[in-house]
Formats: structure tokens, sequence, C-alpha cells
């Protein structure tokens, strides 16, 4: 099995980085915005239904995107535990090399793309790359 060179797994490290940056700071703007926008404070003052019911979905809209964003966080942070252990671009199912191509394009990737692949048929998941073509 082979490891990435250092020319290799340096600029993917410095990406994981970044990503981890740009997530804490879309974190902390959707949690200002809820709090600019009052919808705890109207959920919580209001006794019309329909005013509760407007501000209950739209606290469960925003938590859904803090908690996305806080799910890759924690997909960022486990691929930076993985380069400090020496496992990170091997997959954690057949433990093969994932494709330095697949790495380029998800840093975080935990699997390589067969493997994930299977992994989304066989539990009816939906690609973390929807956007991308997985190499």
């Amino acid at each position: 099995m082979r490891t990435l060179s250092e020319k290799r797994l340096t600029p993917l490290l410095r990406e994981l980085a970044q990503r981890e940056r740009d997530l804490r700071r879309l974190i902390a703007q959707e949690h200002d915005r809820i709090e600019s926008e009052g919808f705890a404070e109207l959920h919580e003052r209001t006794y019309d239904e329909a005013d509760h019911a407007f501000a209950r979905d739209c606290l469960a809209q925003e938590s859904r995107l803090i908690i996305q964003h806080l799910s890759e966080v924690y997909e960022v942070a486990g691929a930076r535990d993985r380069a400090r252990q020496g496992t990170f671009g091997i997959c954690l199912d057949c433990h093969d090399e994932i494709s330095y191509e697949r790495l380029k394009v998800n840093p975080a990737a935990q699997r390589c793309a067969a493997c994930q692949e299977r992994r989304e048929r066989m539990y009816g998941l939906r690609p973390q790359e929807s956007h991308v073509t997985i190499p």
C-alpha cells in the first residue's frame, strides 16, 4: 500500500484547513443570522399558531444548515487526524488507496469511489459529493 508523498499531501492538508475555517465562519454567520432575525424569540413569544409554525420552521431550517456544516467540520477533522496517523488516503472499508484525483475533489474522502458508491446503494445515502463526478 502506497502513501501520499509530501508534495501531494501538503496542498490537500492546506485545503482541509481552509475548508474548516470557511465552515466555522459559515456556522458563526448562520448563528448570528438566527439571533438577528429573532426566530427563536418569535417562536417563544408568539401565540398565533401560524407565526409559531413559521418561526419553528425557520429555526429548523437554520439548524439543519448549521448541523450540515458541523458534520463537514467533523469530516475535515477526521481527515486531518488520519493524516497525523499516517492513514490519510486509505479507504476505511477496503483499505486500498483512495485515488489522488478523488482526494483533490474531496480531501476529506473516507472511502475509495467503489466503496463509497457501494455504501450509498446499500444504505440509500445520497452522495456527499453530489455536485462533482466521483473519479
